[in-house]
């Protein structure tokens, strides 16, 4: 099958140098490795490699093109809970569903370019499933027969975790499989594919040069978000019934927000999961794992089914108790069965709910419309505004709403004449890159650069030329220029210049803490049950932007800095009203970052939109909570429909 240059695009075998670059190359001879002077060639690994999966690819598409597409469809229109409730009653096998996802998973990649390589001989291994079943040698497991993806950072036998770098290449495939996968396939679950991730991951565009770029399936000029933007895009398009997938500073909630998911980011140490590339390495190897489902019911069925439960059935099954893999325990309190009743727990397992009053005042759930620090826009902030409208009408005798502000965390305070907010975001990049970036702009060494990613990774380079830099960008004129050009993105400058001394560091965790901690405390002193805040700074945007609006991740990556589960529910699609303020009343202020996130929020009616929840640290189960309330009164977004005969979404835009 010929290679198009939206699938495995050719690894350029020239220079790819600018003028521009050679200058200031030549001016820091001592940073030259840094910068790509000479790109990835086309070796032989990577040939081999691409080989290697367009065989693969091939087999599945000939073990499916027999398969009726209404066959398909009417598996793949299921729910999970229903299709699993079917294969467990015997109406249907393994492998019929394995094999009907497949077919619908080569049909939309065609179209979306999701998926990096499929999982060798998943119809076998579905087929053999149902052999022993039938021959009585084993049961079925909670997820017999359940075809799921997984993002391509997480380690799986046999494969590659390349995350975007051609380099990765050269070592060898992973030699085990992580402990979530791994559970996942114990419980019978099948994987079927891995997914497109961006290039070095710290991105919410996914788009590299060695997998090409991924379309979002709601509207194919934009993307899906990122990291997790192929999981996503595979999930929504219904090419897999969950996906698994992780969140650093938000990727697993951007994804889910841009494609009208749900997804839930745990607290740290909730599900913990070290078997993964988790990008650059300063950011550290523990990712918060977690799933792309299409309800909160399904996100509640597999969190409890992994985290586990000591009041229900699904107990013995918990991760934790899997032969081997003890070392990646978790929390051992689960997701208690009060919270969302699900359809397989008896009613004698149903809990007492535990009454958050508090000397006879209601719980309180807050709302904040924006983060005081980079404004979201209309679509976004109706969302939450029309939510806790209808939460109040249904709630109010079970809580009080109340409207928050992170300036609420400091009252009275001043920060250089800038809200509380820009103190907390300057924080938070610092944690992202604790070393000024160095070892993220390592990873593009000899690296062909992204044509999406190209700003991003530029400006990595140019934080690492030396002193002068630094100085510029620290000074008072230097801030003063780069506040004339937006203060966000002087904030993001701020933030990069670290002194690399143990007194700094003190600082900096001294900062990080009492911020914490004055969350912690407002959060008991006013007994705060949930948070309700919009999902992102704008819906989905074209894939050009993500590169010049890195600091819109402050609004996710906040809640991994408080270190407290988030998670992200569908209420709705964008309308011609949001389309109509946000030219009316969305104002840039000569804000050179504001201007690309107004233009990055046009034309997008009907895209999805989507608010953000979240509960106090390892409340998981409080979170889920409040989602499925926000669930049960929102219209929702509806699901694809894809048209095999035409090769379409039906109903996107």
């Amino acid at each position: 099958m010929a290679v198009g240059p939206d699938r495995v695009p050719v690894i350029p075998d020239g220079i790819e140098i600018t003028i521009f670059k050679h200058y200031f190359l030549f001016q820091n001879y001592s940073d030259f490795w840094r910068w790509p002077f000479w790109t990835t060639r086309r070796q032989p690994f990577v040939r081999d490699y691409r080989n290697a999966v367009e065989r693969r690819k091939a087999d599945l598409v000939a073990a499916t093109q027999n398969i009726n597409d209404d066959a398909v469809s009417i598996i793949v229109n299921r729910d999970m809970l229903g299709l699993r409730g079917a294969l467990q009653n015997g109406q249907l096998t393994a492998r019929d569903v394995v094999s009907a996802y497949v077919k619908r998973a080569i049909q939309v990649d065609e179209k979306l370019n999701c998926i990096t390589e499929f999982i060798r001989n998943p119809i076998e291994r579905a087929a053999a499933l149902d052999e022993e079943v039938q021959a009585g040698r084993m049961r079925r497991g909670p997820l017999f027969g359940i075809p799921f993806s997984i993002k391509s950072n997480f380690h799986v036998e046999g494969y590659y975790t390349t995350n975007g770098l051609a380099s990765t290449l050269r070592e060898a495939p992973q030699p085990e499989t992580c402990a979530l996968v791994q559970f996942l396939i114990n419980q019978g679950a099948i994987p079927i594919c891995l997914t497109n991730v961006p290039q070095g991951l710290l991105a919410y565009v996914t788009s590299n040069p060695l997998h090409g770029t991924t379309k979002n399936p709601w509207k194919l000029t934009h993307t899906p978000g990122g990291s997790s933007g192929g999981e996503a895009a595979l999930i929504a398009a219904g090419g897999a019934v969950f996906g698994v997938g992780n969140d650093l500073v938000g990727s697993l909630r951007i994804p889910a927000a841009f494609c009208g998911l749900t997804t839930l980011k745990p607290s740290q140490n909730r599900l913990p999961e070290r078997g993964m590339n988790a990008g650059p390495p300063e950011v550290g190897q523990l990712g918060l794992s977690s799933f792309f489902t299409r309800t909160v019911e399904e996100q509640n069925f597999l969190l409890r089914l992994v985290f586990g439960n000591v009041y229900g059935p699904l107990d013995e099954h918990r991760l934790r108790n899997v032969p081997g893999l003890q070392q990646y325990d978790v929390q051992p309190i689960g997701i208690q069965p009060n919270v969302i009743q699900q359809n397989d727990i008896q009613q004698n397992d149903i809990q007492r709910e535990e009454d958050h009053r508090r000397n006879g005042q209601l719980p309180v759930i807050l709302y904040m419309y924006n983060d005081e620090f980079s404004p979201v826009v209309p679509s976004n902030e109706s969302a939450v505004r029309t939510v806790i409208e209808e939460l109040t009408i249904r709630h109010e005798a079970e809580f009080e709403f109340r409207k928050f502000c992170l300036s609420d965390l400091a009252p009275g305070e001043e920060n250089n004449g800038e809200d509380y907010s820009f103190k907390i975001a300057e924080t938070l990049f610092k944690n992202v890159m604790p070393d000024n970036g160095n070892g993220m702009s390592a990873l593009y060494c000899n690296e062909p650069w992204d044509k999406f990613m190209w700003l991003f990774i530029f400006l990595l380079k140019m934080k690492s030329l030396g002193w002068w830099v630094n100085y510029i960008t620290s000074s008072t004129l230097g801030q003063r220029f780069l506040k004339w050009i937006s203060p966000r993105f002087a904030c993001l400058a701020r933030s990069t210049i670290r002194p690399n001394d143990d007194v700094a560091s003190e600082a900096h965790e001294l900062e990080t803490e009492d911020i914490r901690n004055r969350w912690t405390r407002h959060w008991h002193d006013n007994n705060v049950f949930a948070l309700v805040c919009p999902s992102f700074i704008t819906p989905a945007q074209p894939p050009n932007y993500p590169a010049k609006l890195a600091t819109g991740t402050f609004m996710t990556g906040l809640f991994n800095l408080f270190d407290v589960p988030a998670g992200i529910v569908p209420v709705g699609r964008v309308s011609q009203q949001d389309e109509v303020a946000l030219n009316e009343r969305f104002e840039t202020r000569s804000d050179k970052l504001l201007k690309w996130q107004k233009e990055a929020a046009q034309n997008t009616r009907g895209l999805p939109n989507a608010v953000q929840v979240v509960a106090g640290m390892g409340r998981e189960e409080d979170c889920l909570r409040v989602m499925r309330m926000i669930e049960d009164v929102s219209e929702g977004v509806p699901r694809l429909t894809w048209d095999p005969a035409t090769r379409t979404f039906l109903n996107a835009q």
